[in-house]
């Protein structure tokens, strides 16, 4: 893919339109030449004349932050242009301000970024948004890609031991966090993001609405962490496998979340959190351990038949397959792994009333029974006036009996 100069320092890309080639302002792209005075004279110049600034298939080192953050600018690699850092603290940086200020429509396309044994995030990313970001990180650093505050960006990134040998690991992949109160990273779209080998592969601490579409999270410690304050994101069609703590792990305020054709190799863990939803996919084993209205949906559990359905607080349940044995499910496919609970029937008339945060169906046999009611709030209506009955009560309905002889009244959730 060649560059044909148009005039003076503008050269022409076929597939990226005008743009500056930092070569041409001294950039020796040899991999140990440290061209960061080159690189800044050409960004300048690029804002100066609202232009792109270009790459060629080179190793660039550089030894200062290389800062992109501003309106409207384009960087772009011709081929696959290697950013070579040598210095200490962020490699390539796209920061448009840390408390205020924002920057719109830019771009960074195409782009290796290597580290060393002194680089904290290969890619810092601030108020930056309708940004695209097409860029791998290797070598070392200590976070591959991390985003403070965007709105509608477009990220393709790959932080993977599969794609070269790492100095040193980076702890995390991607981290996703706000920049203040209210300014998260949201509504934007990650494409087939690749994360693998990593002790984590990302944490979501401050994301809200976005997209995360394909890719692979697999071969580390835990996959992806969704902490506090991420809620209402959405996954399709991502991989998890060879994760050795878990592939998804939800906390904190982490609500509304929605994963669909997901597969996990391990665990998907609800530490906490509600409403968060699982659409479809196969999963081996899936604990939820606090939270409320969290649910799976047309769901194969147990899918290597070694897993395990741990509820130590309720799920909702919709045609839930098992795909091996130890699992009780109904003919139909939906799974109902709570056990059924006895009541213990108090005097004539006796009300029971559904405390627990889920449906449940109370079923009345034996004894002798004149009448069971259906009761919310002040409405009250006669259900039955016979024992071997049944009757659905959501959370904080109830249920009057009134008998000559016990029954024997059990609860079964639903």
């Amino acid at each position: 893919m060649g560059l044909t100069k148009v005039k003076g320092s503008v050269w022409d890309s076929k597939d990226n339109g005008l743009g500056i080639n930092v070569k041409d302002f001294g950039a020796v792209g040899d991999g140990t030449t440290n061209d960061y005075d080159a690189i800044i004279a050409a960004r300048d110049y690029a804002l100066t004349n609202n232009i792109a600034l270009v790459f060629p298939d080179a190793v660039y080192a550089f030894s200062t932050t290389l800062e992109f953050g501003f309106q409207d600018l384009k960087v772009r690699a011709i081929g696959e242009a290697t950013l070579k850092h040598t210095g200490t603290g962020i490699a390539v940086s796209l920061d448009a301000g840390a408390v205020t200020g924002n920057a719109f429509r830019a771009e960074f396309i195409g782009f290796n970024v290597e580290g060393n044994a002194n680089t904290t995030d290969a890619i810092f990313v601030r108020s930056m948004h309708h940004l695209k970001l097409k860029a791998k990180a290797t070598v070392a650093c200590d976070t591959g890609l991390r985003v403070n505050f965007a709105v509608l960006s477009k990220f393709d990134f790959s932080c993977s031991t599969n794609t070269g040998t790492f100095t040193k690991l980076p702890q995390d992949g991607i981290i996703l966090d706000q920049r203040g109160v209210g300014e998260q990273v949201a509504y934007c779209t990650f494409n087939n993001i690749i994360l693998e080998g990593l002790p984590r592969g990302g944490q979501l601490l401050g994301a809200i609405g976005n997209l995360f579409v394909g890719g692979a999270i697999e071969g580390g410690g835990v996959g992806l962490d969704f902490g506090t304050g991420s809620s209402v994101n959405k996954m399709i069609g991502t991989d998890f496998e060879l994760n050795s703590t878990a592939d998804i792990r939800i906390s904190g305020s982490s609500n509304y979340n929605e994963f669909y054709s997901v597969d996990t190799g391990l665990l998907f863990y609800i530490v906490a959190g509600n409403a968060n939803k699982i659409f479809g996919g196969q999963h081996e084993s899936v604990r939820a351990d606090a939270g409320t209205e969290n649910a799976l949906i047309h769901t194969i559990v147990n899918r290597n038949g070694s897993g395990t359905l741990a509820e130590n607080t309720p799920l909702g349940k919709t045609s839930v397959r098992n795909n091996g044995a130890g699992f009780n499910y109904q003919d139909t496919g939906t799974y109902t792994p709570l056990t059924t609970a006895g009541v213990t029937v108090g005097a004539s008339p006796f009300l029971y009333e559904n405390t627990l945060p889920y449906p449940i169906e109370l079923f009345v046999s034996a004894g002798t029974v004149s009448q069971v009611t259906f009761k919310r709030g002040a409405l009250e209506l006669v259900k039955a006036t016979s024992t071997d009955m049944s009757i659905y009560l959501d959370p904080s309905d109830e249920c009057r009996i009134t008998y000559s002889a016990l029954p024997i009244v059990n609860a079964v959730p639903r």
